[in-house]
Parts: structure tokens; sequence; C-alpha cells
């Protein structure tokens, strides 16, 4: 069994995105990311986050017509 964790709390998914605690619920109520309650506590699926990010990531740089930075 590896440590890497697998659910997050709000708090640590918030500051794993750079967002408020209030943005993680409310992304958490919209479906954006991955979510359960356990016995009333919120839990944040790790890969949600990091699929969410990708996901962004993705669309960003195709609405935005960025182009690939030669960094030479």
């Amino acid at each position: 069994m590896h440590n890497t964790k697998q659910w997050y709390r709000p708090d640590e998914a918030a500051k794993f995105l750079s967002v408020s605690t209030r943005t993680i619920y409310r992304m958490a109520g919209e479906g954006d990311i991955v979510a359960a309650k356990v016995r009333g506590v919120l839990r944040i699926r790790a890969d949600s986050l990091t699929r969410y990010m990708d996901k962004q990531a993705q669309r960003f740089s195709l609405d935005s017509g960025l182009k690939k930075f030669d960094y030479q």
C-alpha cells in the first residue's frame, strides 16, 4: 500500500488548487470535482482535482489560441 492520499479535506483541496474552500464546495456541488460525504464531512477525490486542472489547462490553451513556447 502506498502513502499517496486518495481523498482530501476541502481545505486541503483548496490549497492544492489555490482557491477558497467555498470554491471547492461550489465545484463539488456543480459536479466539477468528485466528492463524497462521510458522516456529513465532505471529502474530495484527489485524482478529480488533477483531471479538473488538466481539463482547464486544455480548455485555456484552445480558447486563447496560445501557441507552445520554445524555451530554448
